[in-house]
């Protein structure tokens, strides 16, 4: 099949999966929503959920076919509102016997809005400190998938250092080496992300190190969040790391020896629009490997809390600090 044909292919296939799906936007819809999320948080503290639990907001997303609700735990804090999501799902599963939580909060959801439950989902979170944004610390996403009510989340604070980098400006080039030019506000989160995607690939995958060759991976990526890892990294934030006697007495003999720490990063980060810029909220998770081979991402350790606290803190402190400064630069 030549590249022409492909692309009509798929393009008919992307347009046959969006006319089998409702279109649940329009004026009267956002009407509709509005009622119906305050219904929904009536609801919910009528039915001992609404003291923990209260409706932020509620977005149209993929072009008018898929809905979103957005829940926020009565907290500012990811520990309380850890302690405090699991008492509500163990009082409730227990109170209502053959009912859980996270299947009643989604099938209400849709039930009340009216919308296919394959077009809908409902997402809990902790409010930033600061009120602009979420906590990166606590998530909760609740769907619908083959007929099961399904659900992803962190709920315990994660063993991670924090991103919050305020960008003012609201400039920001595309990576390519065009003029400055203003983005349209759904459009902003995609440059952003392909610009911090760029930096860190210029940030890291210059840094060969012996036989290390770093590299970054796009894990996932939605409207408003990317995740991206670096792997294979040395002496990034465990700096003071060296090699071992023995691989010191290798290299100079010409032979390839490598016996410090590998290092792998983890990014999640958040993008929320303000007025005039945008905040990038999230965090970064710290791993090591020791051996001479690259483990396994699931085989990787936690950096503990004596490299968090000399190393991973201060690390991140400068990543954001610098990572704001590039992004600045960008307007």
């Amino acid at each position: 099949m030549n590249s022409p044909l492909k692309l009509t292919t798929l393009l008919l296939l992307f347009s046959t999966a969006l006319l089998s799906q409702d279109y649940l936007g329009g004026i009267k819809a956002e009407s509709f929503y509005q009622t119906k999320s305050k219904l929904y948080q009536y609801w919910m503290e009528n039915n001992g959920i609404g003291q923990m639990l209260k409706v932020d907001k509620y977005e149209l997303k993929k072009n008018g076919h898929e809905l979103e609700l957005f829940l926020t735990v009565n907290t500012r804090d990811p520990d309380s509102a850890a302690a405090m999501w699991i008492q509500l799902v163990r009082a409730y599963d227990d109170a209502n016997q053959g009912e859980k939580l996270i299947e009643v909060l989604f099938k209400t959801f849709t039930r009340m809005m009216e919308i296919p439950p394959a077009q809908g989902n409902v997402q809990v979170y902790v409010p930033h400190k600061d009120g602009f944004g979420y906590d990166a610390c606590f998530y909760i996403w609740i769907w619908e998938e083959n007929g099961r009510v399904k659900e992803e989340s962190r709920i315990h604070s994660c063993r991670a250092e924090r991103i919050n980098v305020l960008i003012q400006p609201p400039k920001i080039t595309t990576v390519s080496n065009k003029a400055s030019v203003m983005v349209d506000q759904n459009e902003r989160a995609r440059v952003v992300f392909d610009s911090i995607l760029a930096y860190a690939q210029r940030r890291f995958e210059n840094k060969k190190h012996y036989d290390r060759f770093p590299r970054v991976a796009e894990e996932d990526r939605t409207d408003d969040m990317l995740m991206f890892s670096v792997t294979d990294l040395s002496k990034e934030v465990l700096h003071k790391e060296d090699l071992s006697p023995w691989c010191k007495f290798m290299v100079l003999i010409g032979r390839n020896c490598n016996d410090m720490r590998r290092e792998r990063l983890e990014f999640t980060i958040y993008y929320t629009p303000g007025r005039t810029g945008f905040r990038l909220s999230g965090s970064v998770k710290g791993k090591f490997g020791i051996g001479p081979f690259e483990p396994r991402n699931s085989a990787y350790m936690d950096m503990d809390p004596d490299f968090e606290d000399d190393f991973l803190k201060p690390y991140v402190r400068l990543f954001q600090k610098q990572l704001k400064a590039y992004l600045e630069q960008m307007h």
